[in-house]
């Protein structure tokens, strides 16, 4: 009956040995997961900083891009202020040329450049004319 119950308890040894083998792979197993974890949510926290900071990037980048149209819209408007003035000029000269000469001369211009449209000249004059 002695060695029996040594039997019996050689196998509840052997039992509780594998149990606490297991309990401690099982807590290995459950701090690995937990660290990982913690890993895990490091990086989530990182993108979601990354994230914050590259919206508030792309709000700044489309307030210049509003600011540059703005400005576009200001040069381009000023561009064609400059090109009305300078044709303006152009034919303000076309006309003060015109006037420069006598009557005599601009009669002698009329019947010279009456048919011929190929003369330049001509055409400054005719646009100046045109406008008054």
């Amino acid at each position: 009956l002695c060695d029996s119950r040594m039997d019996d308890i050689d196998v509840l040894t052997e039992k509780l040995a594998d149990a606490e083998s297991f309990a401690a792979s099982e807590s290995n197993a459950a701090l690995e997961a937990s660290a990982n974890a913690t890993k895990l949510a490091h990086k989530l926290a990182n993108v979601t900083e990354n994230f914050k900071r590259k919206e508030k990037e792309c709000v700044q980048l489309r307030q210049q891009c509003e600011e540059l149209d703005e400005v576009v819209l200001t040069v381009r408007e000023d561009m064609e202020s400059l090109a009305c003035a300078v044709e303006s000029s152009r034919l303000r000269e076309a006309k003060l040329a015109l006037d420069d000469r006598g009557f005599f001369q601009r009669f002698v211009d009329q019947l010279l450049f009456r048919d011929s449209s190929k003369s330049s000249n001509y055409e400054n004059i005719k646009a100046a004319r045109e406008l008054s």
